[in-house]
């Protein structure tokens, strides 16, 4: 199974970069409002004229087509704990790209999920 782990970590590696474009897209779009179908709709139309959601869903996509080819290989309780990267990814990115401040507490937390997750794989 540990052959898999490089497919693993491109597929979250693919859907953290997907959440942080998403996020680029919202703050390039603007917040949503009250709920409403005009608001809907005119959310819906400034979503998919922005490139960094197109980027994001199309991150998704392959990410999960990937995930599928790891699943058919894998063991779903030997895989998903990977999952738990993506939280660390997305806070790495998250200052890199977003500019967005981390606290330490949530660094340390990282440090335990990645120590947690190298526990799981010798398993």
């Amino acid at each position: 199974m540990t052959k898999y782990i490089p497919l693993i970590l491109t597929s979250l590696v693919l859907a953290a970069i997907g959440q942080v474009s998403l996020k680029q897209a919202m703050n390039q779009i603007g917040g949503f409002g009250t709920l409403s179908l005009q608001n809907i709709f005119e959310f819906i139309l400034k979503v998919s004229g922005n490139p960094f959601a197109w980027l994001g869903f199309a991150l998704y996509i392959v990410s999960a087509f990937m995930w599928l080819i790891v699943l058919s290989h894998t063991s779903l309780s030997f895989a998903y704990p990977f999952a738990s990267v993506t939280f660390v990814l997305i806070l790495f990115l998250s200052t890199i790209v977003l500019n967005e401040g981390i606290s330490a507490l949530r660094w340390a937390g990282s440090i335990v999920i990645i120590i947690g997750l190298l526990m799981i794989t010798r398993s």
